[in-house]
């Protein structure tokens, strides 16, 4: 749990009374869902023996016949857009009793995976996603190819051949070696690099995606993607790029996609942290600490899961995985579900986290998924909108989302007892939700224990004033003292990157409801760290009631040996 430093009273924001926001009439929102080809749906009778739904690390028949079947379902649920699991050819046999259904064992990236279907297949998705005003997302897969790929004999010299990553803190290995075994392609060799380009152009031509997700984009050579990048907007300028940084550090996370031009990038620092508070017990405390409203200038995709982690509703129950899922849609960015988030399908590990989509009645969740879905779609200031938290503890959470077109207050209670948080302005009749063991309902003010409650109204919320915030810390080491922190003004935990505190006092100003989540640490003699052994510092900067146009706040805090 971190320590808390919350002076002053909540923000002030101009007291009114609120005209109603319109009723949700499912508007369509944002949100991706991921489809795992095989594990969604299936469309087309597949060849005697090829199919073993008994056995879960067999291919189980998906194909895109089967999600275009199925596509009504998506829509109705109200996501903004699908993000396919690579479609390209890919290995068929399973090694050392892992299954080869997934796609991301490419052979050759510019032909279809004839389990899948055809080109046909494809452009008529597109034509479907199209009439429903759906986006379409095409997984790129450029690291690697798949085990024993038949590219390895033609072209030896295309690959690395280095062996595994064995220290994951190297960065030359991390980008050179093979992961998990899987031949690492030279990105930096001419050929490799038009190999790549020429396949991503060709589902450029046949499908017309709306973006690309790039898998496993720490591992690709430093500005492969921004040079690929390129030369796919040469072609087609609309599309855009969401980047898998598997990596919890906001700094590294924003600094991968700021080198790389990304223009999305997955919130990993969101997932951990917001899983862990909704899940585990964690703070709220550190989520609101990492909502920047980028990373690195790219767009945050958050997710609660996705095929590598754990299904969330395994994490957190049925109950929690609600709740949780009700955070993720009232937070910045664009949120990424996994299909079958409304059964809820369950799985701790590979291969039960990529189980099959059951078709055999609405799933449990799905009242509720599509009624905060379509939330979501009414208010798109809550895409864009900037976050600012207005009381916070380890186990409360009152934040407002709002410019010029309105505001939405959202309430997070993750303790037994009932909550009743002082909001900023007489909220009047405006549209407001409650999440909890009971679902999604329509609800005054107010939470029972461990619930969400989710407001929106037509008043502007007003601008905060900045806050002048003085960290001063006695007690240090000798050496340099730097703050460092899953903020984006701390830049990310590490230490090189730290902010220094001069004479033993950090200087920032940050706009009023930021939350600062950090460390001190000590550089001494060779580079030497020393950290603070206490837990992490989490600052509210609270602008007080009358503090004008710029507030101070000053904190004076001791070293932890």
């Amino acid at each position: 749990m971190g320590s808390y430093y919350t002076p002053g009273v909540l923000l002030s924001l101009l007291a009114c009374h609120a005209s109603p926001a319109p009723p949700v009439t499912r508007p369509r929102s944002d949100a991706l869902v991921f489809v795992m080809i095989d594990r969604f749906a299936d469309g087309t009778p597949d060849a005697p023996g090829a199919v073993d739904r008994t056995d879960p690390a067999a291919w189980h028949g998906g194909d895109l016949r089967g999600l275009i079947d199925h596509l009504d379902h998506l829509d109705r649920l109200g996501f903004g857009g699908v993000w396919l699991s690579p479609i390209a050819d890919t290995r068929d046999a399973p090694i050392d009793g892992w299954g080869a259904f997934h796609g991301y064992w490419t052979e050759d990236p510019g032909a279809i995976e004839p389990r899948f279907g055809s080109e046909d297949d494809l452009r008529e998705l597109r034509a479907e996603l199209d009439a429903r005003g759906m986006q379409l997302w095409l997984d790129v897969v450029w690291n690697h190819v798949g085990y024993d790929a038949p590219v390895l004999a033609a072209h030896p010299d295309w690959f690395h051949g280095l062996g595994d990553v064995s220290d994951w803190d190297d960065p030359v290995q991390v980008v050179r070696h093979d992961v998990h075994g899987l031949p690492d392609l030279a990105q930096e060799n001419e050929e490799v690099h038009a190999w790549l380009r020429d396949a991503a152009l060709h589902w450029i031509e046949v499908a017309h995606p709306d973006g690309l997700r790039v898998d496993a984009v720490r591992h690709l050579n430093p500005g492969f993607v921004r040079r690929i990048g390129d030369e796919l907007r040469a072609v087609d300028p609309s599309l855009e790029l969401l980047g898998e940084v598997f990596d919890g550090d906001g700094g590294k996370v924003a600094r991968v996609a700021r080198a790389e031009a990304l223009d999305e990038v997955f919130d990993f620092p969101l997932h951990y942290t917001l899983v862990d508070a909704m899940c585990r017990g964690g703070s709220l405390g550190r989520v609101a600490g990492v909502l920047s409203p980028t990373l690195g200038g790219a767009v945050p995709v958050g997710m609660l899961d996705n095929h590598d982690l754990p299904r969330v509703a395994s994490v957190c129950g049925e109950d929690g995985a609600l709740r949780a899922l009700a955070v993720l849609l009232a937070t910045r960015g664009r949120p990424s579900l996994t299909w079958g988030t409304e059964v809820p399908l369950l799985g701790e590990g590979e291969p039960a986290n990529r189980a099959d989509q059951p078709w055999d009645g609405p799933g449990r969740l799905e009242p509720a998924l599509a009624e905060l879905l379509a939330l979501r779609g009414a208010h798109p200031l809550l895409a864009d909108a900037p976050t600012r938290t207005l009381w916070l503890d380890d186990d409360r959470w009152l934040f407002a989302r709002g410019d010029e077109r309105g505001t939405v207050l959202v309430a997070v209670n993750q303790r037994d007892e009932p909550w009743a948080p002082a909001l900023p302005f007489d909220v009047g009749p405006g549209r407001s939700l409650r999440v909890d063991a009971s679902g999604v309902v329509d609800a005054p003010p107010g939470l029972p224990g461990r619930g969400v409650w989710i407001g929106t109204w037509d008043a502007r919320l007003p601008a905060a004033p900045p806050v002048h915030l003085r960290l001063r810390v006695t007690g240090a080491p000798d050496g340099e003292l730097r703050w460092v922190g899953a903020t984006a003004a701390l830049a990310g935990w590490t230490p090189d990157r730290g902010k220094v505190a001069a004479d033993g006092v950090l200087d920032l100003v940050l706009p009023g409801g930021t939350v600062l989540v950090g460390k001190p640490v000590v550089v001494g003699g060779e580079g030497a760290v020393a950290w603070d052994q206490g837990p992490d510092r989490i600052v509210l900067a609270s602008p007080g009631e009358g503090c004008g146009s710029r507030c101070a706040l000053e904190l004076e805090l001791a070293w932890t040996n």
